[in-house]
């Protein structure tokens, strides 16, 4: 079976640690995980070992990126040429990828380029739509609540310090990165801390415009399905270059017409994932086609590589079980695990099951991953998808100090408790949600801000 070319690259990638191949072109660096040139002649390189990234502004022509950009760089070659230098170094015998493996991987890259840009507009519509922000601001918790929990210190003091109303504390999160002229702006729509708005303020007069001051969820809406809104994200898709007819964009705003003649235009009919009942529908419906809350799931570090929608009250279907929608495999490829805003390599990790427990755990002051149902059954998954999804847990392992489950309490993340315990092996720590009576004030049941690792104990 030939091996699928978006895995091959990450196991590539996994086995050169970009500062070994740095230091062995004859650039000498010293630091741990940030890396500096340790020569005159190479001083202001600047490696980051837990993103695997480079950045040489001084050098002509200018090193920005991976491991697989400072080797066609540095070697003067494409990127595949770049792909077999490393699978060589790495020991890897290099496969014939078939044109699936290519198309996949350009439908890797053309969703991320869709999905970032689309991230962006549904950030904007979230702090337009006065009820959708009402829903989010009272569904993470109501200004009161938030207040409450905040002056209670059951955040992290450095996190808690920072908010002197429970408004702030919850707009911070659902932004997305947000630049200190973006804060400073008049008609933001944001309300900030002070400290926050202080440091905007800052790095102003600092001609700084463009320094990320905040770092968010960036949670989104889907919007009302109207032509202007559709007319809105398909301006901005070709504006910032994005193919709109392109599945990933299809993925965004749905599509009604001619679905056979598009597809064949596509080279989608012969790809086992395309549904051909939309065919039959002329319809294929998008994350737009639905009011509901739009989750981010972006890379650590770069671009967003998906998008998945909680539906809003009011539009779960005609039984009110339509809670949630992921964009089409047949259009975009396997849903991704979702990563909160404080996520970083190197720091402890909660990983939970769905997006919404990772952005509260965000809340709480830590980095968390949620699984989206990408694990599933283990026991059904073909062995390509195990093996990536083995792939995925060994860089968990390697990558994080301690790794924490916290499970629903219920019938169903006991049983994936278990699962996990298969899994990620004996070292890994179960966090065990306390249970509140309904009606109970669960922002003051304790004055105490308990450590993480006093509420869990060792899988088995």
């Amino acid at each position: 079976m030939a091996e699928n070319f978006h895995d091959f690259i990450e196991k590539v990638r996994d086995a050169n640690p970009i500062e070994d191949v740095i230091q062995e072109d004859g650039y000498p660096l010293k630091g741990y995980k940030t890396m500096m040139g340790m020569r005159e002649d190479c001083n202001s390189l600047t490696v980051r070992t837990d993103w695997g990234k480079v950045w040489w502004y001084s050098k002509e022509p200018q090193y920005i990126g991976d491991v697989f950009a400072w080797v066609q760089r540095e070697k003067g070659c494409d990127f595949m040429e770049a792909v077999e230098y490393l699978a060589k170094r790495a020991g890897y015998q290099m496969p014939k990828f078939s044109e699936v493996n290519e198309g996949e991987r350009v439908k890797n890259l053309a969703t991320a380029d869709a999905f970032t840009v689309a991230a962006d507009v549904f950030n904007r519509w979230l702090f337009q739509d006065e009820a959708a922000l009402a829903y989010m601001r009272g569904g993470m918790w109501s200004e009161d609540e938030a207040l409450a929990y905040v002056k209670k210190n059951r955040l992290p003091a450095a996190v808690a310090e920072k908010y002197a109303d429970g408004r702030a504390f919850i707009d911070e999160i659902l932004a997305g990165n947000v630049t200190a002229k973006e804060i400073m702006a008049k008609d933001s729509p944001y309300q900030f801390s002070d400290e926050t708005l202080a440091k905007a303020e800052k790095a102003l007069k600092e001609g700084k415009d463009d320094l990320i001051i905040v770092r968010g969820a960036l949670m989104g809406f889907s919007g009302r399905n109207t032509a202007a809104q559709k007319k809105e994200m398909v301006d901005v898709f070709l504006k910032q270059g994005v193919d709109r007819f392109s599945p990933a964009a299809m993925a965004v705003t749905g599509f009604k017409g001619d679905i056979k003649a598009w597809a064949e235009r596509r080279k989608l009919l012969d790809d086992p994932e395309f549904d051909k009942g939309w065919i039959a529908k002329g319809f294929i419906h998008g994350l737009m086609g639905n009011p509901g809350i739009i989750y981010a799931h972006q890379k650590p570090v770069g671009k967003v590589e998906f998008l998945s929608r909680r539906n809003m009250p009011g539009f779960c279907g005609s039984d009110g079980k339509w809670k949630s929608f992921n964009p089409q495999k047949g259009l975009v490829g396997e849903k991704k695990f979702y990563y909160n805003h404080l996520y970083r390599q190197g720091a402890p990790l909660v990983m939970v099951e769905g997006q919404g427990d990772a952005v509260t755990w965000g809340q709480w002051g830590y980095a968390a991953l949620a699984f989206c149902g990408v694990v599933g059954s283990v026991e059904s998954m073909t062995e390509e998808r195990r093996e990536r999804l083995e792939r995925e847990i060994a860089k968990l392992k390697k990558y994080h100090p301690v790794l924490y489950y916290a499970a629903d309490n219920d019938e169903t993340g006991v049983k994936a408790i278990h699962k996990m315990g298969k899994l990620f092996g004996p070292m890994l720590k179960i966090v065990r949600y306390p249970t509140f009576e309904i009606g109970m004030d669960a922002v003051s049941t304790s004055d105490e801000d308990e450590n993480i690792e006093e509420n869990n104990d060792e899988s088995n």
